[in-house]
């Protein structure tokens, strides 16, 4: 598991919005980055409203990152709501409110962000959740 001076995050996580993003390299590529940023334009948010945390095969547990952050909103990129040690699976693009945080589970942003149809399904399916869950 994760010791606390391992989790390391971009953001000031000022409305409690945290992001968990897998990588191969636990880095998160700035075509990538910018594509985050641009998705919380959308949704009226910036840097200083998220965490943003990558890694890659260690995978923090969500008693940790609840502990760290205290997300209200969670979004898992490429990491299943079972992997992180949330008790109940649901499927990708769906939002779903458990222990007082609302969690949106997706594919990884690899995935998501793409210049081909795919990548633009991808992208409409995440922004009606995004649209759902922040009020936009």
């Amino acid at each position: 598991s994760i010791t606390e001076r391992e989790m390391v995050f971009m953001g000031e996580n000022k409305k409690n919005i945290s992001l968990l993003v897998q990588t191969v390299t636990g880095e998160i590529p700035a075509v990538h980055l910018q594509f985050l940023s641009n998705l919380l334009k959308a949704c009226k948010l910036s840097m200083d409203d998220v965490s943003i945390h990558a890694f890659s095969e260690q995978i923090p547990s969500i008693q940790f990152v609840k502990k760290q952050l205290a997300p209200r909103e969670l979004l898992l990129f490429g990491s299943s709501p079972v992997a992180i040690g949330i008790p109940i699976n649901f499927p990708p693009f769906k939002i779903q409110s458990y222990d007082s945080t609302s969690y949106l589970y997706l594919p990884n942003i690899e995935e998501i962000n793409q210049d081909n149809d795919s990548g633009k399904l991808l992208k409409s399916k995440l922004w009606v959740c995004l649209k759902q869950l922040f009020q936009v």
